[in-house]
């Protein structure tokens, strides 16, 4: 027996390109599959990659039984769908979609019942630009290192805080809110959005978004193991103010070095900063190609004094150091360590060279 449905083009996409927002995981019952049914009043679309994820649309009318379809070839259709009045599904032995004149069949496999779980004691973030914003970049340096998998995350340190490492640097936001101790999943971090929300418990991590929800299991180990101490280690260690810079000017070098250099052979560039007549010299070199920029420092200096920083770290760093008033940078002597102080928290280079 054939089943019917209709819906908005553009809740076809959106839901579409909702579950399709993570990637795949190896190779399992209903793997490279999205899942669709209609429940009520909604067409609910499911796939389990690194996540799962359910969105949940409105339709116009129609019925359609739990079945599943390529994930691959539905996501290109359903990019022909988002300006369309309306997508049309058919299901009989195959399934059919069509709009705007457009058609595609599938062969129709059998769906699997994936149900999004309810969190007991759970705890709930609301997004904000700013706490998105931060929250991104944290998630994106932690995503940098891959040697402790098992405590990589953005850790919330429920002072209004947040912290992330990698092999090069640690960070540690201000998250211009007060939010709960929990140790977010890198992968739902990197993409958290201002109209978002995490809800979460010890166990699974939740991230609302638009027509979907997202679910993780929740680093729990990162919550006992995160090396918090060697971060806070760190922001006790006695240091020299090197320099203080407008942070407008040390951003538009940072991007021209990578502009210039980054383009070339692919090696971690060093920026070496030095202090000379009271201005900072940056440069850097990729092989035989060199880039040197002078920017002015107002204020005290100490003169001849050199640090290194990582470019990748601080083209990555430079949204932020944009827009700062000022940019303190720092040296620790004996450690080799070096720090940036901006208004929004503080980043460190462990004895970088």
């Amino acid at each position: 027996m054939s089943e019917k449905l209709e819906l908005a083009g553009k809740d076809f996409y959106a839901a579409i390109q909702a579950v399709m927002r993570f990637p795949a995981v190896g190779s399992f019952e209903g793997a490279g599959l999205i899942h669709l049914e209609v429940v009520e009043t909604s067409l609910v679309v499911t796939r389990q990659g690194i996540a799962l994820s359910v969105a949940s649309v409105p339709i116009a009318s129609g019925s359609l039984k739990l079945c599943a379809v390529d994930e691959k070839q539905i996501s290109g259709f359903s990019s022909l769908c988002a300006e369309a009045a309306r997508v049309v599904i058919e299901s009989g032995e195959e399934i059919k979609f069509r709009c705007r004149g457009r058609e595609t069949t599938a062969p129709k496999a059998k769906g699997i019942e994936y149900r999004m779980p309810t969190l007991a004691k759970k705890q709930r973030i609301k997004g904000s630009a700013e706490l998105a914003e931060r929250i991104n970049y944290l998630a994106a340096l932690a995503l940098e290192d891959d040697t402790r998998p098992e405590v990589s995350c953005v850790m919330l340190r429920g002072d209004g805080r947040a912290a992330a490492v990698n092999q090069r640097m640690m960070a540690v936001f201000d998250l211009a809110k007060e939010v709960p101790r929990a140790a977010l999943p890198i992968q739902l971090a990197k993409v958290f959005q201002a109209d978002d929300s995490f809800e979460f418990n010890n166990e699974l991590t939740l991230l609302h978004s638009g027509c979907a929800i997202h679910c993780m299991p929740s680093p729990a180990k990162a919550l006992k193991d995160f090396p918090l101490d060697l971060v806070d280690a760190y922001a006790q260690l006695p240091r020299s103010l090197v320099a203080v810079c407008r942070g407008e000017d040390l951003a538009r070098v940072v991007g021209e070095c990578d502009m210039v250099l980054g383009q070339l052979a692919k090696t971690a560039l060093v920026l070496t900063v030095t202090v000379k007549g009271g201005k900072l010299q940056i440069s850097s070199e990729n092989g035989a190609a060199r880039f040197r920029a002078v920017i002015a420092c107002p204020g005290k200096t100490l003169e001849g004094a050199t640090i290194k920083l990582p470019a990748e770290e601080m083209t990555r760093l430079s949204e932020f150091i944009a827009k700062e008033l000022q940019v303190k940078l720092y040296l620790d002597k004996k450690n080799g360590a070096s720090f940036l102080t901006l208004d929004i928290g503080s980043v460190a280079f462990p004895s970088y060279r």
